[in-house]
């Protein structure tokens, strides 16, 4: 009993010592009592600990990294899920526009009423013949010669190149251009225009002037006949500028 007391007075000591100035008393036999050097069992254990302390150090990369926070990425992974939709959203959108860059029709392959035109119609016009494109400059160079005589002062002169282009130019615009200078250059010169009226309405039965040049001839028709050519214009122009001249049986003024 005495030997014992005499060891743990040490370990008494040593507790009062850790405890220093509380009054709390520690229980002795709570301290691990230092190693002899003759205990080969707690060299294992303290071995055994510090090897395990080791490594746990090294994995975590040492108490500092286990007193920092975790990053912002690694704290949130829905935010990287979401940069990641993010990136592949802005990726797919250059291929969307190109997509519909591509489908949308440029205004060149659209119509005038806005509607994307038939790619499979070429509306082209088709080249003329060589010999349509002499006759065309032909027509050129004698209009350009009536106007001069025109404005000399040489009306048969102009009539005369006028008449020479209904004769040449078939169903062209210009060909009907000279055939309404034709009739006011013959009326000027008090010649008969009832045979121009009749080639025009041969060559032009639909034409800018038919309508004046079919009441023409009504109005110097005579008899039956004139009864006849009014009717036809009636029926022809029902809405025409001399139905009110058509319907006393003379043209309008």
């Amino acid at each position: 009993m005495g030997s014992a007391e005499h060891e743990r007075t040490p370990q008494r000591a040593a507790a009062r010592e850790v405890d220093g100035p509380s009054r709390m008393p520690i229980d002795s036999d709570l301290l691990v009592p230092p190693p002899t050097r003759g205990s080969s069992s707690s060299l294992v254990v303290v071995g055994v600990i510090g090897l395990i302390a080791a490594v746990i150090y090294g994995v975590s990369g040492g108490f500092d990294s286990l007193l920092q926070p975790a990053s912002a990425e690694e704290a949130s992974p829905a935010k990287g899920v979401e940069d990641d939709a993010s990136k592949a959203a802005v990726a797919r959108a250059p291929e969307a526009s190109k997509a519909a860059t591509k489908a949308a029709p440029s205004p060149e392959e659209r119509d005038a009423t806005g509607a994307a035109a038939d790619p499979a119609i070429d509306e082209t016009p088709e080249e003329r013949s060589p010999a349509d494109r002499r006759v065309d400059e032909r027509i050129a160079a004698l209009e350009e010669k009536a106007e001069a005589s025109w404005g000399r002062g040489d009306l048969r002169g102009a009539r005369n190149s006028f008449k020479e282009i209904t004769r040449i130019g078939g169903e062209r615009r210009s060909v009907e251009v000279a055939y309404g200078e034709l009739f006011s250059l013959t009326a000027q010169l008090g010649g008969d225009v009832r045979g121009l009226w009749r080639a025009y309405l041969e060559q032009f039965p639909q034409g800018l002037y038919a309508e004046d040049a079919t009441a023409g001839l009504c109005g110097v028709a005579r008899g039956a006949e004139r009864e006849r050519c009014w009717e036809e214009y009636r029926v022809k122009f029902p809405s025409g500028s001399h139905r009110d001249g058509a319907s006393e049986g003379r043209p309008s003024e």
